[in-house]
């Protein structure tokens, strides 16, 4: 289709009259491809482009919207380099390249959406939304009311805080009626990697069955185990009112996306002296109320903070955050976001970026993922972007010697990037690539791409205007010494090449690839020659960087030092 007036698509999809469509526009409601479009002359192809009013797509007949219930077993990913069974192996005629929204781990079953509506992943996804999440949990043995206490008011666990909105006591069926202390139905609005898994583990508790029953206003009902079905356009209208509505409300406040919000929640349930509680669960411990314990919000957490409200995060709002924009500064974390910077604030405000450098497997993505649990952060891993060029070049067969044909890959590749549960994930051509960049292929070939300078220079660009538009933290190899020139927080880890190659083992183990020994141990060794011998761009300690030895340090105490660092610096 021809490309026409931004005015006359919204008026034959039925949004507005022109006249009002115009009023939209100039109000600066509407967007094309994630970039608000203000002026009455600007234009869209309504078959490619995705227009949006308020953050809702307006054409939608392009889109497919599918609930299923996963079982056990199944993978919530397009693709499984290994073979193993995914999702879209069970859905009926996928015709749209559809992708799943969120994560719902191997071992557990029950329901899980997907869609190639990018706006409605971003509003499911991105903890501003906060959409809640109900889950019908099984354990080994009966937790009592302390117990579940202690998961509202947040656990600690691998430098990570997590936290449950309610816990409550329920029978096998999920009903209040006749509980049963070893059946849970628990209520979230995160979303971190086996969540629930790990906040049982840390009160001494080992989860049987684990099945999400709800996702804001779509249960899973009577939909059986591996069938799949088609969502109505009211259901589809209902989860974006959802989404907005918790976006429009302080956390706790409007706890009103599903019948069970008024359920109470651990903190209110009556004492039941048949469920006991483990020592764990009854006695404090350094792991689960760490020293700074006074900030363990209330079981719906009334009072934003700066760890569950990131500053500035009015900017993530988008999967296409990382489009460039001429409000924002890409060295500079200061100084971005003038508008922020004038509103006066009660709540403590850390550092706007926080840039993380170290050679291969320091242990740069743990620390990554807690400080972004801790303060709030959006995680760019920029190794990904390297990855994904080395992936698109594979499949393309063009070899890192022709520099032309790899840049030019980097330009128009169609590399993006989607902020999805506080990470950035890499699309290419709009395929959800970043499970298969930890492929032996991938691995082996991506110092050759990484070392070229254009592609870096042309993805530098990138990384500077995606940390532009959100509180970030950016990991990998030259993030303090060129991406990030002016971050108010730089940290450099290191670590022996023993230790590394150790972890990096263990990785090749987690990324389902066995790797001895001496193998990690030459791929480490030849990483390091690699990015610090390189002429674009070599790994050095960034000027002003904290250097913190993780092979010195276990987990928690890297961490820690981390966050001291960010501390001091937050005004």
């Amino acid at each position: 289709m021809a490309v026409e007036r931004l005015q006359k698509i919204l008026s034959n999809a039925g949004v507005a009259s022109r006249r009002s469509a115009e009023a939209m526009i100039v109000a600066g409601r509407v967007a094309v491809n994630g970039t608000t479009l203000d002026t009455l002359g600007a234009r869209a192809d309504p078959e490619k482009d995705e227009i949006t009013v308020d953050g809702t797509p307006v054409i939608r007949d392009r889109y497919r919207y599918v609930a299923l219930h996963k079982p056990a077993g199944v993978l919530s990913t397009t693709r499984d380099e290994r073979g193993r069974p995914t999702v879209m192996s069970l859905i009926g005629n996928p015709g749209a390249n559809v992708h799943p929204i969120g994560r719902l781990d191997q071992s557990s079953e029950g329901l899980i959406l997907l869609t190639n509506d990018g706006a409605l992943t971003d509003l499911l996804t991105h903890p501003r939304y906060e959409v809640r999440k109900e889950y019908l949990v099984a354990i080994d043995q009966a937790l009592g009311r302390k117990g579940r206490q202690q998961l509202v008011r947040g656990v600690w666990h691998e430098g990570e805080r997590l936290k449950a909105d309610s816990v409550q006591m329920v029978s096998p069926s999920g009903s209040p009626d006749r509980p049963d202390a070893r059946w849970l139905l628990i209520a979230l609005h995160g979303g971190r990697k086996r969540e629930i898994r790990r906040m049982l583990a840390t009160v001494g508790r080992r989860v049987v069955t684990l099945r999400r029953i709800r996702i804001g206003p779509l249960a899973l009902g009577a939909l059986a185990l591996g069938e799949s079905r088609d969502l109505t356009p009211e259901e589809v209208d209902e989860l974006y009112e959802v989404a907005k509505r918790a976006d429009a409300n302080p956390r706790g406040v409007a706890a009103a996306d599903s019948p069970q919000a008024a359920t109470p929640s651990a903190e209110t349930n009556p004492p039941d002296s048949a469920a006991t509680d483990s020592p764990q669960g009854a006695t404090p411990s350094a792991e689960t109320n760490p020293p700074d314990s006074a900030a363990a919000d209330s079981p719906q957490g009334a009072t934003p903070s700066a760890e569950t409200n990131p500053p500035d995060s009015a900017a993530a709002e988008s999967p296409q955050s990382a489009t460039p924009s001429a409000e924002t500064n890409p060295r500079d974390g200061a100084a971005a976001d003038s508008s922020q910077s004038a509103t006066p604030s009660a709540e403590p405000r850390p550092p706007r970026l926080v840039a993380i450098d170290g050679p291969a497997a320091s242990g740069k993505s743990t620390l990554a993922r807690a400080l972004v649990e801790r303060f709030g952060y959006v995680l760019l891993d920029t190794g990904l972007m390297y990855r994904a060029i080395a992936l698109a070049a594979l499949r393309a067969e063009v070899p890192a010697s022709d520099e032309a044909a790899c840049v030019k890959l980097a330009r128009e590749g169609g590399l993006r990037l989607v902020i999805t549960e506080r990470e950035a994930r890499v699309h290419l051509a709009g395929e959800d690539v970043t499970d298969q960049l930890r492929s032996p292929e991938v691995e082996g070939a991506v110092s050759d791409y990484a070392a070229i300078a254009e592609v870096r220079r042309e993805l530098v660009a990138q990384q500077r205007t995606f940390a532009g538009a959100q509180p970030s933290v950016l990991v990998g190899r030259d993030i303090g010494s060129v991406v990030l020139l002016d971050a108010p927080v730089k940290l450099f880890l290191q670590a022996s090449e023993e230790v590394r190659a150790q972890r990096r083992g263990e990785q090749a183990a987690e990324w389902g690839r066995q790797q001895s020994a001496s193998e990690a141990s030459r791929d480490i060794s030849s990483r390091d020659v690699t990015d610090s011998t390189r002429a674009a761009s070599p790994l050095v300690v960034p000027e002003g960087a904290i250097v913190i030895d993780s092979g010195e340090l276990d987990a928690d105490a890297m961490i820690a030092a981390a966050m001291a660092a960010i501390e001091e610096r937050t005004t």
